[in-house]
């Protein structure tokens, strides 16, 4: 089954089918690697970044995860695994 946002004229035709928007949430992530900046690469990585959930407020770490909403090419092979030693 695919599920898609209906394209603003209402028609299926028009509608993008090669895209996905999912949420990503990483768990277990060293404290160094809880910002903005990690999520912008990571998403980078993976597709578009849509919309991020804030890391830090006042410079204190609010979750102890990353919470992200990216958009995936379905054309494009997923990541079986990412390394954050290259960042």
């Amino acid at each position: 089954m695919m599920v898609a946002p209906l394209s603003e004229d209402g028609k299926w035709e028009s509608t993008d089918l090669m895209t996905i928007d999912i949420w990503v949430e990483t768990m277990g992530m060293p404290p160094p690697f809880l910002t903005k900046k990690c999520i912008e690469q990571m998403a980078k990585r993976m597709g578009t970044l849509i919309q991020a959930n804030e890391v830090r407020k006042n410079g204190v770490v609010v979750n102890h995860y990353l919470h992200f909403h990216v958009r995936l090419k379905l054309v494009v092979p997923l990541l079986a695994r990412v390394s954050l030693l290259y960042y």
